[in-house]
């Protein structure tokens, strides 16, 4: 159960579905034992796989440290480049990869060897299952 059909369900206690009458005696410990029930069954483990950031989780968390507006992916044999840029950059369908005109580093990041954590680039695939490197491109604010 997520937090919000959590919440919702505890709204509908004092909506009748449930009285909260605290004339009688037991009626709020009866609503409080339901309320620890309901939350006892929200789902608190983690959204998602923290071994793997996808392009815009990894542009949110650059974005606290470098001012930059664009993030790109590409891929130059087994390495997978991570790229900042001030102005969005164009993709070059010859050499299958990002313009290199302005970035904010000098250099891009070797994702394969320098991330703490594989880059998960899996919403990029085409219709055949391979990454579509042209549309790995993010926009930060």
């Amino acid at each position: 159960m997520t937090f919000e059909e959590a919440k919702k369900l505890i709204e509908e206690l004092d909506s009748g579905s449930m009285s909260c009458n605290m004339d009688y005696e037991g009626g709020f410990s009866d609503a409080k034992d339901r309320v620890l029930e309901i939350l006892d069954e929200i789902d608190t483990e983690p959204v998602g796989n923290l071994d793997k950031l996808t392009l815009t989780e990894l542009a949110k968390k650059l974005r606290e440290v470098f001012g930059f507006k664009y993030l790109t992916a590409s891929r130059s044999g087994i390495e997978l480049f991570i790229v900042m840029y001030r102005t969005k950059p164009e993709f070059n369908t010859i050499w299958k990869g990002w313009d290199m005109g302005n970035p904010v580093a000098p250099c891009p990041i070797a994702a394969s060897k320098d991330l703490r954590c594989d880059i998960d680039l899996s919403e990029y695939k085409d219709a055949d299952g391979n990454i579509d490197y042209s549309k790995c491109i993010v926009e930060v604010e």
